[in-house]
């Protein structure tokens, strides 16, 4: 990997780039779908699938991390981080060389803007974007991409002592973390709150 940071008292910046090559990485192979009999599973209902853990030969992923962070006077400060990873399976087996790694997005944003005083509290809003990616090895099951918005505030109320509040997917978007062999989709958690105070000792 290679990178450069820029450093002064109002903003700052890091980047990145690296290149990694992992060999005899563990890995979920599919080995068929049901209905009928698979091997090594046995018989495989309906929209089944049979998989088995598998050493893949090489795998490669290239990437990009980059860091924009900006202060406004003491109080304000602005981030945006961003990550891209090219992850692709080198040598492998069948038809798998070139395909794209599972559960791993090419693209993933953060936007953050926060507002911290010690006497006052801290406030921060955050936007998180992630790209699609594929479920399976054969990057035949695809999920989509999603952003979502979170919420956080903080408020001390002696020494020591502060009650904070926060919010996660405040605009309760609906977004896909899974798929099945026969197409059932599982979604990411609903809008959800949760409060309550901190104290140091």
């Amino acid at each position: 990997e290679a990178g450069f940071d820029y450093q002064r008292p109002s903003l700052s910046a890091h980047l990145t780039g690296y290149w990694n090559e992992v060999e005899d990485m563990v890995f979920n192979l599919s080995m068929g779908k049901g209905p009928g009999q698979v091997s090594p599973c046995g018989f495989v209902p309906e929209g089944g699938l049979c998989r088995q853990r598998h050493n893949l030969e090489k795998v490669r992923v290239q990437g990009l991390e980059a860091e924009l962070k900006a202060h406004r006077g003491p109080a304000w400060t602005g981030t945006m981080g961003y990550l891209f990873a090219r992850s692709r399976i080198a040598t492998a087996p069948g038809d798998l060389e070139g395909k794209r790694l599972p559960q791993v997005p090419a693209h993933h944003l953060t936007l953050q803007l926060s507002y911290a005083q010690p006497a006052r509290g801290r406030f921060t809003l955050q936007g998180r974007y992630t790209s699609g990616q594929f479920e399976d090895d054969l990057n035949a099951l695809e999920l989509g991409g999603f952003g979502v918005v979170d919420l956080f505030a903080s408020r001390p109320l002696a020494k020591g002592i502060e009650v904070f509040f926060q919010v996660e997917n405040f605009l309760d978007q609906s977004y896909e973390v899974g798929i099945s062999g026969d197409g059932v989709v599982s979604v990411g958690a609903p809008r959800w709150f949760q409060g309550g105070f901190r104290m140091e000792l």
